[in-house]
């Protein structure tokens, strides 16, 4: 798996490399108030950019249907889907999630929806709002997708939706943002977070406002590596995981 992976990975980039060009990297008027990615280019031009990102994104959802079931988190779902979605269990887990098993008839058509939205949100929101589509693959690939995708495939849907809502921050349209972060919050309730971000002046951000956010991630990222079931415990209004393993 881990070579089907690697040779996925590295066909994609080298595919995709010409949208490293200077014609595409940055190519968005400022004069538009819709930002467009891919604004040199002619309408007729898009067609095979928009073919390739629908090949990638098939490549992607076929490695994520049929990954190795001993791939984190693999073997919670299947359990969770074999109980119908967990919703007995009491636990923080979405409704989202539950009525997607009801839906699926076998466990792989679980993770074939789930592949799709995350997968089809993640593509869609690079190749609308990133002014650098193919660095952006590269960061997606190389890190973001084996850990969301693949793993972590609840939060993957909410980021992929917030990654293309974001372009109406930019735009002022607070409604199709809100609209989105709450289809967001349904897969995954830690996406609330992004709540607040439409109010956060993003031209004239104080560095200080910026300098203190990451201050205050890295803090939080230093707590969870020494002691992180006491961090989940103070996260566990917005984050589920592993509740048994911090009981104990």
């Amino acid at each position: 798996m881990e070579i089907i992976y690697l040779a996925l990975a590295a066909t994609i980039l080298l595919l995709t490399l010409p949208l490293s060009s200077l014609k595409v990297v940055y190519s968005h008027d400022e004069s538009q108030q819709r930002y467009d990615a891919l604004a040199r280019w002619k309408k007729g031009q898009r067609q095979p950019v928009y073919i390739g990102a629908g090949l990638i994104a098939i490549g992607l959802i076929a490695m994520c249907i049929f990954r190795s079931d001993e791939l984190a988190d693999y073997q919670m779902y299947e359990n969770l889907y074999r109980m119908g979605g967990g919703e007995n269990l009491r636990q923080d887990i979405e409704a989202s999630f539950v009525t997607i098993v009801k839906l699926s008839p076998t466990f792989l058509i679980l993770l074939g929806i789930y592949a799709t939205l995350s997968v089809g949100s993640h593509i869609m929101g690079i190749f609308k709002n990133s002014p650098n589509i193919w660095l952006s693959l590269v960061v997606y690939l190389s890190y973001y997708f084996v850990l969301h995708d693949m793993i972590q495939m609840r939060v993957a849907i909410g980021l992929g939706i917030i990654l293309y809502a974001v372009r109406y921050i930019t735009e002022r349209k607070i409604l199709p943002y809100m609209l989105l972060v709450g289809i967001a919050f349904w897969f995954h309730k830690s996406m609330a977070l992004f709540l607040p971000l439409y109010f956060i002046p993003y031209k004239n951000l104080n560095k200080w406002v910026w300098s203190g956010i990451m201050i205050y991630q890295q803090r939080l990222r230093v707590c969870s590596e020494i002691h992180p079931c006491r961090l989940h415990r103070c996260l566990r209004p917005v984050v589920y995981g592993q509740s048994r393993l911090c009981s104990l």
